[in-house]
């Protein structure tokens, strides 16, 4: 589903309230082929003092408002552990795949959209912080999904450096240097700098 630009704005002036299947406090865009936005963010101009954070996998996978799967469990575990007030999950690639070896390639307007959306929610949301979080799932992708991968996470890497972003991987790197997924870590961690001019996986 290819969603306007009204449409992406909108989410971040109703999150607050009631909608039709998405309870109060939740943001959310997406259907069943597509998951732009997940989070239960606080709002920046009522609870200035409050922070969200941004975290980034490789793609969505069923977790729907009020139905998080155990990815979401862990992100909202360790968000809150960490001192974080709001949560909001956005992906490399925006296409549902329980398993990431079933990504195929989308539409341009698709992929153009996933980027706006993350820079929307930077600018309305107050974003300081984000969490890489995608593992080693990059660099099993198929040889046809890696390139573009690869792009997308250049385009987000480009935005998160134009507005001086500070990234983060949680627990050590894996083998290959990449950020773990957060099902592979442990609980009791923390949070780590990445410096991206020098780590060129991140």
């Amino acid at each position: 589903m290819i969603f306007s630009t009204e449409e992406i704005k909108k989410i971040l002036v109703d999150y607050e309230y009631d909608r039709k299947d998405i309870p109060a406090g939740w943001i959310y865009l997406g259907d069943n082929t597509v998951r732009y936005v997940l989070g239960q963010p606080v709002n920046p101009k009522q609870e200035p003092e409050q922070k969200n954070l941004l975290i980034i996998g490789v793609n969505p996978s069923t977790a729907k408002p009020k139905e998080p799967d155990n990815t979401i469990k862990r992100v909202i575990g360790i968000s809150q552990a960490q001192g974080y007030d709001g949560w909001i999950m956005v992906n490399i690639y925006p296409q549902r795949a329980t398993n990431p070896k079933n990504m195929t390639p989308l539409s341009e307007t698709i992929l153009k959209e996933n980027i706006e959306v993350i820079r929307y929610i930077i600018e309305k949301l107050n974003i300081q912080d984000v969490w890489y979080a995608w593992g080693d799932l990059i660099d099993k992708a198929k040889k046809n999904m890696k390139d573009i991968l690869k792009n997308n996470k250049k385009q987000i890497d480009d935005l998160l450096t134009e507005k001086g972003i500070q990234r983060y991987h949680y627990s050590t790197l894996t083998k290959k240097g990449n950020p773990r997924h957060p099902l592979m870590v442990p609980n009791d961690d923390e949070f780590y700098k990445i410096n991206v001019s020098t780590s060129p996986n991140h």
